[in-house]
């Protein structure tokens, strides 16, 4: 399955999802996690004051998923980047 089909795949499968808002041990703040089935699906990028600024930023994801968009080619550059970072040992 390539990566936009993966994608279209969440679209289609989106209410689905059980959107967790919790503390992350490892930093301070809320976070915002959606699951899928028992799999880890997506995860806010930062961390939140509030809970209510976390659960608001999930609702956003959620709403905004349905017309996101990926150019392919872009997103196998930026894989093949985080690729050649770890084998160089920079993350």
């Amino acid at each position: 399955m390539s990566l936009l089909d993966w994608l279209a795949s969440l679209q289609r499968r989106r209410h689905g999802f059980e959107p967790v808002v919790a503390t992350r041990p490892e930093r301070p703040g809320w976070a915002w996690r959606a699951v899928l089935d028992g799999v880890l699906v997506a995860t806010s990028g930062r961390t939140y004051q509030r809970q209510r600024e976390a659960a608001y930023a999930y609702q956003q994801f959620a709403v905004h998923l349905p017309a996101a968009v990926v150019d392919d080619r872009l997103l196998q550059q930026v894989l093949r980047g985080r690729t050649r970072r770890r084998a160089s040992g920079v993350r």
